[in-house]
């Protein structure tokens, strides 16, 4: 009795203490938790001397007192001198002295912001995909699928690309295409591979180190892995097999087709399905999957091998233009909008019909007093042609060139699709004022349908507010590559969680997230997913330049090194998170074709309050991405097949099943079992139905049995056999 009395005096005093301390709730309850597991990453690092701190906002009553810090080991990391406080590293033990000092106000332990991918899993289902449910389904992570990464800005040394315990990279072969000594892979003549861990540990980061570390946050998305080292950021797909291709960026249509031939050519090497991730894409091309790199792409594509593209992150912008002429509407006039004063360039591409010729002048426009500053001859695509000229408009005096633009315009008739073609550069090397602008007209007597696309990057299309010129939309905007191959899956992006710097709103697709169809009427995006504040494994590269543009979200130590995780949003990360998903499908069955899985995809899709019921259609495609019904689908496509196969010796149906099934025999047997399994091999039912005759009928109830896949086994003296069993209630 004594003693109890005096543990409840003791926790009444512990109460009281922190009722009355200076240390947030967050805080306090760090400290009476006594679990390790539940301290934040930081102070889980390997490096020793943060073991036991944590990070924390330190407020002061007035001034900020570094000297008093000091005193109590605390390491400042940040001053916000006008709001009197730091951020700081403070030692766990003494938290509670700090917090007794007069000139402490409060003390804020940084509490964990739930990661991006873990918020995005538990949308799609990726989580129960992962873990495994309802004692029906084993955890699929991609194991021994090939996930292909083409882009640039790789950390190889991240801690992301590693194994279950940090042990062993993931990473299988590297091919830096810009490269211009080393060992260069088979078949290609340039670039250079890396085959092993101790090649990719001394080079640690690819020949195109960036600001961004682009091409480690995509593959830290699709194939990041699940360990210690995480913060909790694993990727989609954590067990699968990593190829990674930094491309030639001059040469991008080669460079990029050649990437995924070395890919799917490693994949067939070691006898594995692949999936390719491409977070890439341009506004140049007849956006109708007839460019060359679209149908090369098409053609690499088959079973066991699939390309996820980005749709592209254009939405916001006016880069498009459409005009369909006739005999009585024979013009339409646009203005480039430069984002740029330095240099004051963009590329349109041009797109007719079939057998219908259009023509195209350069134009410079005075606003302010509607006047026609310069114009060219019509450059027809009857006509092929390949011309720079300046538009050259001097002063009073004749000293200067008050206007002066350079013009490049070529035309043709595509020899792919027989499209006529124009592309329109103009380049302002000087205009008189800002009310001055550069534009074109388009011509077509022959009537058909005309697109123009700015290539988005440097710069859109514009009426400038003036009544007869035609303003920019953002219809028919799916990038090339990405968007309009007719085999590749096109992902779009929705928002799974909201961030003051990517304002995007909680569930809706996302305001950049690219607009279908393509020109010949194909419906893209195909899918949305996860796609905007996605953190992510980001090159520590950048941060040791000291020219980072991700937003950090949290480091950890590994190696030796300080290693990050950051936020991105685009295209360029829900792209990704579908190829994980579809490693994991892979991992099932590894001969899926595109078309196979576009038809899961389409047939499991969520709609929800923000998609509305109105689907497909050219913003959100057939929905959001469900991971795990996705790969129950799967199952119960892949059974049927399987059971089809299976019936000349023994018939298990109906399958898949709401509740019960049959076992028809069409051989005689003694001591029959038939046990069902989960496919984690955990005894689910079991029943013993002895003597069995040809054309003898068997039921067997289910009821209680949750939906999913499960193992059915049957055995005898003269049979034994195992069926795959979809549960769908």
């Amino acid at each position: 009795m004594k003693r109890n009395l005096f543990l409840l005096i003791v926790l009444i005093c512990s109460v009281c203490a922190y009722s009355q301390s200076k240390l947030s709730n967050y805080t306090r309850s760090f400290l009476l938790d006594n679990d390790a597991k539940e301290m934040r990453c930081e102070a889980q690092s390997v490096d020793n001397e943060l073991q036991n701190a944590i990070s924390a906002f330190v407020h002061f009553n007035e001034s900020i007192d570094l000297a008093l810090l000091d005193k109590y080991g605390v390491v400042v990391e940040s001053e916000f001198e006008t709001l009197n406080l730091v951020t700081a590293t403070i030692p766990v033990n003494q938290l509670e002295a700090l917090a007794q000092e007069d000139a402490i106000r409060y003390i804020e332990m940084a509490t964990p912001l739930y990661p991006q991918l873990d918020v995005a899993h538990k949308e799609t289902g990726m989580n129960l995909v992962h873990a495994g449910t309802d004692q029906s389904t084993r955890p699929f992570l991609g194991k021994n699928v090939i996930i292909g990464i083409v882009d640039y800005g790789f950390q190889y040394t991240h801690p992301a690309f590693f194994n279950a315990d940090g042990s062993k990279s993931r990473i299988e072969r590297v091919w830096e295409q810009e490269t211009s000594m080393g060992t260069r892979p088979e078949k290609f003549n340039y670039g250079k591979e890396y085959k092993s861990y101790a090649e990719l540990a001394k080079q640690k980061y690819d020949s195109q180190v960036d600001n961004v570390g682009h091409g480690t946050h995509v593959a830290g998305i699709a194939a990041g892995s699940n360990n210690q080292y995480s913060c909790g950021f694993s990727g989609v797909a954590p067990e699968s097999r990593i190829v990674l291709v930094s491309y030639r960026m001059q040469q991008v249509s080669t460079s990029l087709a050649n990437a995924v031939e070395y890919i799917f050519n490693y994949a067939d090497e070691v006898g594995r399905p692949a999936v390719v991730n491409m977070s890439l894409g341009q506004q140049t091309g007849p956006h109708d999957g007839t460019s060359t790199l679209d149908m090369v792409l098409d053609e690499l594509q088959g079973e066991g091998r699939i390309i996820c593209g980005a749709v592209g992150n254009d939405a916001k912008r006016k880069i498009h233009i459409m005009k369909k002429f006739s005999d009585s509407d024979t013009l339409v006039k646009s203005f480039a909008d430069f984002y740029y004063k330095s240099p004051r360039q963009v590329t349109i591409d041009m797109w007719g019909e079939f057998n219908k010729n259009f023509a195209l002048k350069a134009l410079v426009y005075d606003a302010k007093n509607d006047t026609m500053l310069y114009q060219s001859d019509y450059f027809s695509t009857a006509e092929e042609v390949g011309k720079s000229f300046f538009g050259l408009v001097k002063s009073e005096d004749g000293k200067t060139n008050v206007v002066n633009v350079k013009f490049t315009i070529t035309t043709e008739i595509n020899p792919l699709n027989q499209k006529p073609h124009i592309m329109f550069i103009p380049n302002v090397l000087a205009l008189p004022s800002d009310s001055v602008y550069v534009g074109f007209e388009l011509k077509a007597q022959d009537g058909g349908i005309v697109h123009a696309w700015a290539d988005g990057s440097t710069g859109g299309l514009t009426n400038e507010g003036l009544e007869g010129w035609v303003d920019g939309d953002n219809q028919y905007t799916v990038n090339e590559i990405g968007g309009t191959g007719k085999r590749i899956i096109s992902v779009g992006a929705y928002t799974t969680r909201e961030h003051d710097k990517f304002k995007q709103t909680l569930g809706e697709r996302c305001t950049f997230s690219n607009i279908g169809p393509t020109v010949d009427g194909r419906l893209k995006p195909q899918i949305l997913a996860p796609g905007s504040a996605v953190v992510s494994s980001v090159s520590n590269s950048s941060r040791v330049m000291g020219t980072s543009m991700f937003i950090e979200e949290q480091s950890i130590k590994f190696n030796g090194e300080t290693h990050y995780y950051g936020y991105m949003d685009g295209t360029s990360m829900s792209t990704p998170y579908v190829a994980g998903i579809i490693a994991t499908w892979l991992e099932y069955r590894g001969i899926l074709t595109p078309e196979e899985v576009v038809d899961v995809l389409v047939k499991t899709a969520r709609s929800d309050e923000f998609t509305g019921v109105d689907l497909p259609n050219n913003e959100m495609g057939y929905g959001k991405v469900d991971a795990y019904n996705g790969l129950l689908k799967l199952m119960q496509l892949y059974t049927e097949v399987e059971d089809v196969e299976r019936a000349g010796a023994m018939i298990l149906y109906p399958n898949p099943t709401s509740g019960a099934f049959n076992v028809g025999f069409v051989r005689e047997s003694d001591d029959v079992n038939v046990m069902v399994y989960s496919t984690n091999g955990q005894l689910i039912k079991s029943e013993h139905v002895g003597a069995v005759m040809p054309g003898m009928d068997c039921e067997f109830n289910l009821d209680g049995v949750a939906n999913g896949a499960y193992i059915v086994k049957v055995s005898g003296e003269n049979m034994n056999e195992t069926f795959r069993l979809l549960v769908v209630k």
